[in-house]
Formats: C-alpha cells, structure tokens, sequence
C-alpha cells in the first residue's frame, strides 16, 4: 500500500458514477421537485453505529475474516448508505471510518462530492434506486495490521416515478480494492481505496434496457434487500 498516492474514501468510479449519472445523463419529462421519497427498505437489517459499531459491527475482528467483513460493510453498506444520509451524517459515519494520516481535505472533497450528488438525485421526482450489492470478495494480502481487499460490485441508479419521468435505470459494474489499516481504538480503518471497471457481463439473449418509466412502475413497493440508513 503505497502512502505516497492520492487517497479516496469513496471508491472511484462508485460516487463519480452517481454524478455524472445524475448531472448528465438525459431527462424524462415532469417538472422537477425536491425531496425523493427513498426506495422501501428491509426491516431486519441489524442497526449500527458511525463507525459499524453494534449487533453487526466487523471492524473489531483482528483476522483475516474480518478485514474481508470490514471491507464488504464499507465497499457495500457505508458506500450506499452515505449517499441517503444528511451531510453531517454522512460525514460523522466517513470520519470514522477514515485511517488516521489520511489527509482531511479528503473527507472535505468526498463531503462536497456527497453534497452533489443528493442535489441531484433530488431534482427528480419519486423514489431514487441507489444500490450497491457486492458478489464476490478476495483478499489479496494481510498482516494483523494492514490487509488489502478486493470486491466485484453491481452499482445500480434510477430515480423517478410512473409518469412523471426522471433518470434513466443504469448499472455500474466495478472491481473496488479497499486498503485497510489496524487502529486499536477503532479497529479496521480505510487508509485508501482504487477501482477497476468491470468485469461487465453481457445482457442475456432479448434483453433490453428499461425505461425509467417501466423501472419505477415494475418495481413499485419493492423493498431492498439489503437495508440502506
């Protein structure tokens, strides 16, 4: 893990995504309004703390499992949850997260980034679909006090409602390595993160992608299954 290279807490590709998705990408018609109504979620998800801590918190298992279970919660859980969160909020959970020497003005960025990226997602109307669901994991070295961990992501985004408009569906599909540091306080923290697109597989024979329209009426009261905060 290289301390000399430039540093991000969220993984690239991942919150870059959202805003070129959403600051770019066509819109559907309706007049725009505030304040989306977030996608239902599941109610047995175990609650945690800013910095996982609670029923579920992986962060304080000093193994090699462990530092995969961080690296899922944060690559997955956090990544997905900041983005539904209030600023403060959602800065308190990065905070806790970040390694110490990680330089502040990276939380400062990945912050204004976050900031953004609601702004736009809440110019469309009705619900916003942002998921992010890890398939599959690997540790790629590890020591008590340093791991680096690698995981396949699906990213998904839309926003709207029947009728009335908004993003169109679109999906991301990346490989996030996540590197990790021990912190006898906090237990595993995140020194850095890099991505890779792909791999993407290719759409089954007589598919076709959905409108924004046929997304939000064929999902509507669908509850994630996994649970943002």
């Amino acid at each position: 893990m290289a301390r000399g290279s430039r540093r991000q807490l969220i993984v690239a590709g991942g919150l870059a995504a959202v805003l070129v998705v959403g600051l770019v990408v066509n819109r559907l018609g309706g007049r725009a309004e505030p304040a989306p109504t977030q996608v239902a979620a599941a109610a047995d998800r175990p609650t945690a703390g800013p910095g996982g801590d609670g029923p579920a918190d992986p962060r304080r298992d000093r193994t090699q499992g462990g530092a995969r279970a961080a690296t899922l919660a944060y690559a997955a859980g956090v990544q997905q949850d900041v983005v539904y969160q209030p600023n403060a909020e959602a800065r308190a959970v990065l905070a806790s997260w970040m390694a110490q020497g990680v330089d502040p003005a990276e939380l400062d960025r990945t912050a204004a980034e976050l900031e953004t990226t609601r702004k736009a997602l809440m110019a469309s109307r009705g619900q916003v679909w942002w998921v992010v669901s890890p398939l599959a994991a690997r540790v790629g070295s590890f020591t008590p006090d340093r791991a680096q961990v690698s995981v396949w992501l699906v990213k998904v985004l839309a926003s709207g409602r029947a009728g009335s408009g908004g993003y169109i569906p679109t999906s991301g599909w990346l490989t996030a390595t996540v590197d990790l540091v021990w912190d006898a306080d906090r237990g595993w923290s995140v020194w850095g993160t890099t991505s890779t697109p792909g791999p993407v597989p290719g759409p089954t024979v007589g598919e076709r992608p959905a409108t924004s329209e046929e997304f939000t009426r064929t999902l509507d009261r669908f509850s994630l299954v996994t649970e943002h905060r």
